[in-house]
């Protein structure tokens, strides 16, 4: 029992990691018309995240085996955590692609052990595992895209 309720934990959490990488986008025009940047910028912006965590994520499952799932898992929550609340203070461009940057560093930390966690405590079904897992980001992806798509219909 205490197996799933890890899982249920890490599932809930991986939460917070799909709303920032699909708020970025729905943000961004707003964004543009605030600190008055033109697209390619726009594009630089919000590609920081994903170059940032395509970087980490060898060297983080190497982490991982090395130092605990765990331990990278909240390490990495936690750069999350740090770069999106710097991200929503930033008061300039290049505030914001730093800290667009460091959060994507922590995504790319967390995904590797993320996905190892799931399937080590699924291991009798190590497929459903990683299905599920995938499979509740993109439900929330589909999920958020919805909802905001009527919320921005009504206003």
């Amino acid at each position: 029992m205490r197996r799933y309720k890890a899982i249920i934990i890490i599932l809930i959490s991986y939460i917070a990691f799909s709303m920032f990488r699909l708020s970025l986008g729905v943000a961004l025009p707003e964004i543009m018309k605030e600190f008055l940047i033109n697209e390619t910028l726009a594009g630089i912006l919000y590609s920081a995240s994903f170059y940032s965590s395509a970087l980490l994520l060898l060297p983080a499952g190497y982490l991982a085996d090395l130092y605990g799932r765990e331990k990278m898992l909240f390490i990495g929550y936690l750069i999350l955590t740090v770069g999106v609340f710097c991200s929503s203070i930033s008061p300039r461009y290049f505030e914001l692609f730093v800290s667009l940057t460091l959060a994507g560093a922590g995504s790319g930390l967390l995904l590797p052990p993320y996905y190892s966690i799931v399937g080590e405590a699924l291991k009798e079904a190590r497929g459903f595992a990683v299905g599920l897992a995938t499979g509740f980001f993109q439900s929330w992806r589909a999920a958020w895209f919805f909802d905001y798509g009527f919320l921005y219909s009504t206003i």
